[in-house]
Formats: C-alpha cells, structure tokens, sequence
C-alpha cells in the first residue's frame, strides 16, 4: 500500500480515511488477507470502518456478496464512497446502523463473518467520541458480537476476528457458550524477539483441535518477513 494525505493506495483499490474513527492499520489488513474466503458466497463484515476489510474479501473472492456494517455514521459515509469507487461497488453494501439492530432485521445466514472488533474493556477513554466508541466495546461488548455472529452464521459457515492475545482466552470461552470453535489460531509477533500481539482466529460450529500456527511481521533490520509478503502480496503496491 501507499500512504496520501488522508488516503491508503493498496493495488486494486483506495482507502480513503479522512473521517472515520479508525484508520488503515496492521490489524484490519492482516484479517482481511489472513480470512479464509473460500467458498464463500455471502459474507458479513462487523465493524466495517473505511471498508478495508470487505474490499479486501471482495478483491480475494470474485463470487461474494458483501455486507458491510457501520455503527458511526462517518465511518459509514467514507465506507461507502470508498466502496463506491472500487471495482466491486456492485457486490459490496454498506449499512450504517448498529449490529445488534441489523440482525433484527437479516433476512440470511452468512457464509462467512469477519470482524475486527472493538477491544478494550477499560482504560483511559479516548479523547475522541468516535474513536473511542472504534476501539472500546461499550457499543459492541464481545458477548454481543458472538450472540449474533452465532445466530447470523450458517451451519457450516466460518467467522474470523483479529484480538489482543490478553483477550483471546476469554473471547474464546464465551464463544463455546454459543457453539463456536476455534479451528485454526494464528498468533502474531510484530518481531520475533517482541511478545505476541494479536491472535487471528477462525471459528466454526464443528468442535476439535485448532491448527495453530505463527506471524512474525518484521526481521530485525525493519524489513518484512517472507511470511507477511507472501500473506499482503496482492494487497502491498510496494511487493
């Protein structure tokens, strides 16, 4: 990707970022190259922001529909004209309300769920409204999110979300509440000598062993792994 004033150029498409709550960063391109899109024809994005995340699906599978939600109503304006202005306008729809108001409401099960949640239970707010509202789960507490990603899910169908490692153990107990399992589990490092950050984790209703397996981003001189290229690939202008 390339970085304007206010935008991200990935290959495909653009980012425009001048008003949503969150921006382009690690975790949403990770989750949007790392997900498991095959097969999938109906896909759900919880938590949309700038749209990166479903034009990243959109660019992967050429077959999927795409719903993407947006709780604040400028992110979901950027999600749209960002939308707008890709090659998969026809595939992608951006809904700006609540999850829990759009499960009310949906009339399908989904193939596929991705989210890149809201994570933080405490700490200091932020100074921004809307990006406090981004990053903190009082809009979207974790048992909200899998309550419905539970009901919206198909019966063979795969939901993927992008944690801290210090929620990861609870998020995943409370997904066994609702008959989600984990099936593969990949745990990311930013550099191999720096504690893990992230886990990426892929759920399905079939109870067994995870496959687990590691990311390191950075070699220690500052340059990308193999492992992180060959993941964003289609996705960095740069690789």
């Amino acid at each position: 990707m390339k970085r304007r004033k206010g935008q991200f150029d990935f290959k495909q498409f653009s980012i425009k970022q001048e008003c949503s709550a969150m921006k382009v960063g690690t975790d949403g391109v990770l989750l949007g190259a790392w997900t498991n899109v095959t097969g999938s024809k109906t896909v759900l994005d919880i938590g949309t922001g700038t749209g990166l995340i479903a034009l990243m699906i959109a660019q992967r599978n050429p077959v999927a529909s795409i719903h993407a939600i947006e709780i604040d109503q400028a992110s979901a304006a950027e999600a749209l004209t960002n939308v707008s202005h890709s090659p998969w306008a026809d595939r992608v729809k951006v809904f700006h309300e609540s999850i829990q108001d759009f499960s009310a409401h949906a009339t399908h099960a989904y193939d596929l769920i991705v989210s890149n949640p809201p994570f933080f239970n405490s700490g200091t707010a932020s100074p921004s409204a809307n990006r406090h509202q981004a990053r903190h789960t009082g809009q979207l507490p974790q048992k909200d999110l899998i309550q419905t990603v539970a009901g919206l899910l198909s019966d063979q169908g795969r939901f993927s979300v992008i944690i801290p490692v210090t929620e990861s153990d609870n998020f995943i107990s409370m997904a066994a509440d609702y008959g989600l399992h984990p099936c593969h589990i990949t745990t990311f490092f930013p550099k191999a000598h720096k504690p893990s950050e992230r886990h990426l984790i892929e759920f399905t209703r079939t109870e067994g062993p995870a496959r687990e397996d590691r990311l390191v981003q950075y070699l220690e001189h500052g340059e990308w792994t193999e492992g992180y290229k060959n993941l964003t690939r289609d996705f960095h202008i740069k690789l």
